[in-house]
């Protein structure tokens, strides 16, 4: 009698732990594109370090505002100042402060642009529009010494894999703010998409896009992707 008493009870807590863990996914992953820079417009700005213009700095603090209810434990940014400072506003606005903020090398750098790199329009018309177009809208174009944005998807994708999975893995809330390639990289990887089918979705300057898992066996299960905010 006591052990079918002490049964009913160890399974009423498990069936509470249950409803408990069902209250939200296991774990979440938000990717931010950083807010607008001081650019000229039609500018390439890849590894060159723009600022970000006064009212990327508003947009930053607005969408931190948007997203209070998401709890970061780890967030990742590259070394630049778009996205770190991006990264700063946006916590800002969130009013969270007390987060693993990890600034990475590589990995979630900008796509490189070789020598088209901070050139305004009129000092790349030493190329072609066929050159161009072939650089700047497949997958595959590498422009002088710079690399392809499948190449940059390629490394983000890479980088997910050994850096943010296992936090995932863990149960832990990741940000991510990056440029538009290593985001495409990290859909890619997250969703298992083709290349192609990921690269040219629409990632505007200040939106954030959250990935929602569940907890499968060892490891994670993607659940929700829908979730898009802009500031």
């Amino acid at each position: 009698m006591i052990g079918t008493m002490d049964l009913s009870r160890l399974q009423s807590g498990q069936e509470r732990n249950c409803r408990k863990e069902n209250k939200g996914p296991f774990a979440r992953l938000g990717c931010a594109r950083h807010v607008m820079t001081d650019t000229e417009a039609g500018v390439l700005d890849g590894r060159f370090d723009s600022n970000i213009a006064e009212q990327g700095r508003a947009d930053a603090r607005s969408l931190g505002n948007k997203i209070r209810w998401f709890g970061i434990h780890v967030a990742f940014a590259p070394r630049y100042i778009r996205a770190m400072g991006t990264l700063e506003g946006l916590l800002e606005g969130k009013g969270q402060s007390a987060i693993d903020v990890r600034i990475v090398e590589k990995w979630l750098d900008p796509q490189d642009w070789g020598k088209l790199t901070g050139k305004k329009p009129l000092d790349l018309l030493e190329y072609s529009p066929e050159e161009m177009k072939r650089w700047k809208r497949t997958l595959d174009g590498k422009p002088p010494g710079g690399e392809s944005r499948l190449e940059a998807m390629n490394r983000a994708a890479d980088g997910y894999r050994q850096e943010i999975l296992p936090l995932l893995n863990d149960g832990k809330n990741v940000l991510v703010v990056s440029c538009g390639s290593p985001l495409a990289g990290i859909d890619m990887a997250v969703r298992g998409l083709d290349a192609e089918k990921t690269a040219w979705i629409a990632r505007h300057h200040g939106s954030i896009q959250f990935y929602d898992f569940e907890k499968n066996g060892c490891g994670i299960r993607l659940v929700g992707s829908n979730n898009h905010l802009q500031c």
